[in-house]
């Protein structure tokens, strides 16, 4: 049975965590793993990089590219 998370978790894990994170720690190195979701719900049909504007239409996803926003202005990162 699949569990309903609600929007916080979402917003606490993939943004605040991710903060968190990157400002607590020292390294020189910080590769943060997203989701093709953040290209919207037909990403999965068209050829994205980095060039592509986002377009999260998901709690999930919106949260995972703010999570991509945090690290670029917190941290020089490679996204995957």
């Amino acid at each position: 049975m699949l569990k309903v998370i609600p929007k916080k978790e979402y917003f606490d894990a993939n943004v605040y965590a991710t903060y968190n994170l990157l400002t607590h720690v020292i390294a020189r190195r910080f590769i943060y793993v997203s989701t093709v979701d953040v290209y919207g719900k037909n990403s999965f049909d068209k050829l994205v990089n980095e060039n592509v504007n986002p377009e999260p239409s998901e709690v999930y996803a919106l949260t995972k590219y703010l999570g991509e926003e945090v690290s670029r202005k917190t941290f020089k990162m490679i996204i995957f």
